[in-house]
């Protein structure tokens, strides 16, 4: 008997589950949006944002390879201090 009970009651917690992961997943196809392709007013905005993206890109790459000759000055001068 006992251990029907245990059974039964396994089930319906099983069977919440189920029904919030339904509700769950509804919810996230309901309320997130989908990304969307950018839309542009004219050609001539669409070259200007192109341009600043690639201008964004270079900016990027020197910020980072600036970021990597500063780490490996700093730890040159680290190895300097210590050794002295």
């Amino acid at each position: 008997m006992l251990v029907t009970i245990f059974a039964q009651q396994s089930q319906y917690t099983l069977a919440y589950a189920l029904i919030f992961a339904i509700v769950f997943l509804g919810f996230l196809v309901v309320c997130i949006p989908r990304p969307r392709k950018r839309t542009y007013k004219s050609a001539e905005e669409e070259k200007k944002f192109l341009k600043k993206a690639e201008i964004d890109k270079l900016k990027a790459k020197k910020k980072k390879a600036r970021d990597k000759k500063n780490k490996k000055r700093n730890k040159a001068r680290k190895k300097a201090m210590k050794n002295q």
